[in-house]
């Protein structure tokens, strides 16, 4: 557990550290975000590229307190050796790519091209894949061609959803910030350290990073960052999703990992399916951005980020309780119960005054 800490510690220190000097640079060479667009929603010039901070940070104190000498046996290691060697070759390349974005634009072709090849590195060669709905709709495994489609699907909503909840002051950090502090207590809990470490150090970054993102933001993560922090999410998923069920506590193993995965990415999920959907059937393309999300709808009627945030923040929360009735109840009823529970929450945003 001390490593943890040391890892949380570490990555916090350094983001609330260097992120000020990084601001005073982007602001003397004119790296700001304009709110040039009418979907924006700040006034004021911002600067953006926060995410090299919170990328540096998190695999820096990462790599720093990954103690593999608590790995006794040879297939610990290797297994751990193997799984960094994939994430950071995969993130390194979202993460440059997230960086010219930021700074001159991609084309989205380039863009889908960045993300297929880090999906290949991540679910082909790494082997960081779905392998099935673990009892949900009854269902254990998926056919082996349809587990690949299906987590390259994954990997993009994720990594995208990530991406299209940074409208507001404080929300994407955060809320990723939550889903990395209970990853990292749920690692902590079946005793993988190397996770854990790897959960509490981007924990760490982000709640570093917040200091300056919460309204009103001094900085920005931009692509970098929301790409980058996508697909570390993408891979902490998976891998507490897939854990194997014979090295679990006894105490764990009637908990549903995905619906409480499902569970902390609720806001992010919501956002992104229900933003597709009134796209498709205004007939525009679901890729265009918009101030059609419910953190927008939010802001209107809050007229304030903190309070936006905040209430992301609260239902993310109550969502995770929720996960929790799968103690009790089949994973597919408490499934049911977070859809509704989703409807309930977008109907109470776009609809009361």
């Amino acid at each position: 557990m001390i490593w943890s800490l040391l890892a949380w510690v570490t990555a916090f220190v350094i983001s609330i550290y260097t992120i000020p000097v990084l601001i005073k640079v982007l602001k003397e060479k004119g790296l700001t975000d304009l709110p040039t667009e009418e979907r924006k929603i700040h006034r004021n010039p911002v600067p953006t590229l926060g995410g090299v901070i919170v990328f540096a940070a998190t695999f820096f104190s990462y790599g720093l307190w990954l103690n593999v000498d608590d790995l006794h046996l040879y297939y610990q290691l290797r297994h751990v050796l193997t799984d960094s060697k994939i994430l950071l070759s995969a993130a390194m390349l979202i993460f440059f790519v997230g960086i010219k974005d930021d700074l001159i634009g991609t084309a989205a072709d380039k863009k889908i091209v960045a993300h297929f090849i880090a999906g290949v590195i991540l679910i082909v060669i790494g082997n960081v894949r779905i392998t099935g709905f673990h009892g949900i709709f009854e269902i254990s495994d998926v056919p082996y061609g349809l587990s690949f489609i299906l987590s390259f699907l994954i990997y993009t909503g994720l990594v995208n959803a990530i991406n299209l909840i940074d409208g507001i002051d404080g929300l994407a950090g955060g809320v990723s910030a939550i889903f990395s502090f209970f990853m990292g207590v749920f690692f902590l809990l079946i005793n993988d350290y190397p996770l854990a470490i790897l959960s509490f150090a981007l924990c760490g970054s982000l709640c570093g990073f917040l200091v300056y993102n919460f309204s009103p933001a001094k900085i920005f993560m931009g692509d970098s960052g929301s790409l980058s922090i996508g697909l570390i999410i993408y891979f902490l998923s998976v891998s507490i999703i897939e854990y194997p069920v014979s090295e679990l506590p006894l105490f764990f193993v009637d908990y549903s990992k995905p619906i409480g995965t499902m569970a902390l990415l609720i806001y992010p999920i919501t956002d992104t399916l229900r933003a597709m959907i009134t796209r498709i059937l205004r007939g525009k393309s679901p890729f265009m951005a918009d101030k059609n999300h419910l953190h927008h709808y939010l802001f209107n009627k809050t007229k304030s980020h903190i309070k936006t945030a905040l209430i992301v923040y609260l239902y993310t929360l109550i969502a995770f309780g929720i996960s929790f009735l799968s103690y009790n109840l089949s994973s597919s009823l408490v499934l049911f119960i977070l859809i509704i529970y989703a409807i309930l929450f977008i109907f109470l945003v776009i609809k009361l005054k």
